[in-house]
């Protein structure tokens, strides 16, 4: 959860942002999995999501994909944001990715 919005990965392999107090759906973003160990992560207005070896990054305001960046298989934990860096570990291996553009 992070500004007022609840995200829920559910079995019709979505991840849904809802508003936690109206509980009214705010937007769904199709992730090809029912379940991810990794959170999301909540930083400047974008929603950063690691599924199945892909890092993704969403807009906050409407759950549209910005952009994407593939990681080694298996790769699903909760990405770390600093500044323009995302972090994302599996195991031994480490990643960090600039955002592109910046």
């Amino acid at each position: 959860m992070a500004e007022g919005v609840v995200y829920i990965f559910s079995q019709d392999h979505r991840l849904y942002a809802v508003d936690r107090q109206t509980g009214q759906e705010l937007w769904n973003f199709e992730t090809n999995t029912v379940y991810s160990p990794a959170s999301p992560t909540v930083a400047d207005g974008q929603v950063y999501l690691v599924i199945d070896g892909q890092l993704y990054v969403l807009d906050g305001q409407t759950g549209r994909e910005v952009w994407r960046f593939q990681l080694i298989p298996g790769a699903n934990l909760t990405p770390v944001v600093t500044g323009d860096v995302v972090l994302v570990n599996k195991l031994f291996d480490l990643y960090a990715v600039q955002a592109p553009g910046l």
